[in-house]
């Protein structure tokens, strides 16, 4: 009798290629709410797949050594405030450049000078960058309550994330281009009272906050 030729079973089970909402938000370390805003934004569609959570829980989370990197944290489309020229505010993965440049602008609380300084603005959705502009100007301001203001900046889109799940860059700058792949392929958090954060080498303003 010839000897025996082997095969074997793995005891591991094949991975589902969906995940539940708990699962999902549990594996890239956020609150149910925040995997929400996900999900209604696009960048996760339903039912929820295995493979794109987990290339999202695998990208490093973002650092600075020097310098600072604006970072606005914002949700999925809204009507604007009666007190707004934009019809919605946020984000969604099915606009066009024009309409994230428009909702992603203006009408903010921070520090104008600080933020066109920084040149660099990234939007982000639940620690996931959707946007980064280079800012060239600050170039308007509108009173919010008695003793904030509102600001408006002009950019210009370097790289945006599409509805496939791709990053696409949107137009090139010189020496910008490997900054803008690798904050566009990362994960960001940020400590902020509001929408617009800093992060930068400070270790208090990197503080965990989805």
């Amino acid at each position: 009798m010839p000897l025996p030729t082997f095969t074997t079973i793995s005891n591991t089970p094949t991975p589902s290629p969906t995940m539940t909402r708990t699962d999902a938000a549990t594996k890239l370390g956020l609150s149910p709410t925040a995997l929400d805003k996900l999900v209604h934004t696009g960048i996760l569609d339903l039912p929820i797949s295995t493979e794109r959570v987990s290339a999202l829980s695998d990208r490093p989370l973002l650092s600075v050594t020097s310098g600072e990197l604006t970072v606005l944290r914002t949700d999925s489309p809204q009507p604007a405030s009666d007190d707004d020229d934009r019809t919605v505010i946020g984000f969604h993965t099915s606009m066009d450049n024009e309409e994230i440049c428009d909702t992603s602008l203006r009408w903010w609380r921070c520090d104008p000078a600080r933020v066109v300084d920084n040149k660099l603005f990234v939007v982000t959705i639940a620690t996931i960058p959707v946007a980064t502009f280079l800012i060239t100007a600050h170039i308007a301001q509108l009173p919010s309550g008695k003793r904030t203001v509102r600001h408006h900046f002009d950019g210009r889109l370097l790289a945006r994330l599409q509805a496939d799940g791709r990053v696409v860059q949107v137009s090139e700058v010189a020496d910008l281009g490997r900054r803008v792949r690798e904050l566009m392929h990362s994960r960001i958090i940020t400590l902020s009272g509001g929408p617009v954060g800093y992060l930068g080498p400070d270790p208090e303003r990197a503080q965990p906050r989805r």
